[in-house]
């Protein structure tokens, strides 16, 4: 039975509140019983797994499946996880996961791709990766300033969508913006329609979100950086009263995302 003192331990408590090292390792943390069972879902990698001594009967299942496909798993003594992980889950179940290599942008026009632009708030990272999760959309680009999709804050938020979308963080700027022109991608980026300053924006209903396209969501105080949207087609807005300032960010991703699965047929 492990306790605080192990070195698994002392290295699972450093990614859980290290973005560099968690980039060093390429590795991190998931948390929960609903987390870990939507990890053994999907075909994501698995380091090893962490339970506590005192978990509930009810979990037990969510064992007897990582033994079954072979993981590491480690017994941990009670109240272990909880004070050293500052976990705020009733029951204490931990995993390590291997981040993944990023792989090049490929747009088949299956799906849209999401470009998040030095989008800083967990909950909002979460529930873009959930909505794009639902949508069928399987690939987000993180542009450097963004959260660390890898943060235990986004992983939770996530509800375990993040084991079935592609999180690309290798890419900058320019890098990204080129890789689009090459695959004749359409891109716009999203701004409140009280902040319309130009004719190349257009209401979402009134685009073709069906083919190949790129959508941008900003930060969440600044909206889209001014560099970015310059390497845009144009703008793309939802109308709202005018007596909103605007939508928070992963409503109008949301919004925006299931537009564009309805323009595919809902499929």
């Amino acid at each position: 039975m492990l306790t605080s003192t192990n070195e698994k331990l002392k290295r699972l408590r450093k990614l859980v509140h290290s973005a560099n090292f968690r980039s060093t390792e390429r590795a991190f943390v998931i948390e929960g019983p609903n987390a870990v069972e939507a990890m053994l879902r999907s075909d994501f990698n698995v380091e090893a797994l962490f339970f506590s001594a005192d978990l509930k009967q009810n979990h037990m299942l969510l064992l007897s499946q990582a033994y079954e496909r072979g993981l590491a798993v480690f017994e941990v003594a009670p109240g272990t996880l909880e004070s050293s992980l500052d976990l705020t889950n009733a029951q204490p179940l931990v995993a390590i996961a291997p981040i993944p290599d990023s792989k090049p942008l490929d747009l088949n026009g299956a799906s849209p791709l999401l470009i998040l632009d030095e989008l800083r708030d967990p909950g909002n990272a979460g529930t873009i990766i959930r909505s794009a999760h639902a949508t069928g959309v399987h690939s987000i680009v993180f542009l450097p300033g963004s959260v660390d999709p890898y943060n235990p804050k986004v992983v939770r938020s996530s509800a375990g969508s993040l084991f079935f979308t592609k999180c690309h963080t290798n890419l900058d700027r320019s890098e990204c913006f080129s890789r689009l022109r090459e695959l004749n991608t359409p891109t716009y980026f999203a701004l409140a329609s009280q902040d319309i300053q130009s004719d190349n924006t257009h209401v979402y209903t009134e685009l073709d979100l069906a083919s190949k396209v790129a959508m941008v969501i900003g930060n969440e105080a600044h909206g889209v950086s001014n560099e970015t949207k310059a390497l845009c087609d144009g703008g793309i807005t939802i109308p709202t009263l005018d007596s909103l300032e605007s939508l928070n960010a992963s409503m109008a991703a949301t919004v925006l995302l299931f537009a564009c699965w309805r323009q595919r047929g809902l499929h």
